[in-house]
């Protein structure tokens, strides 16, 4: 639920690779819009593999909501 999404969210401040790119990945199965602006924070990252977790996050949720993400 909404908790359990707002927990995730605040552990995308973590410097753990590991614990980003799960982070990332889970939001893209549960996050609602709440989620959006903090994984899209991670779409221009350094890192390849956090750049396309947090991308294809990204797009599973808009698809989820009905957003064109063709419209960015």
């Amino acid at each position: 639920g909404p908790t359990g999404e707002a927990d995730i969210i605040r552990s995308l401040n973590e410097s753990d690779d590991f614990v980003l790119k799960r982070s990332a990945r889970i939001l893209g199965e549960i996050g609602s819009e709440a989620s959006l602006s903090a994984l899209k924070a991670f779409t221009h990252d350094a890192d390849n593999e956090l750049r396309l977790c947090a991308e294809l996050s990204v797009n599973l949720i808009e698809k989820r909501l009905g957003i064109d993400s063709s419209a960015r």
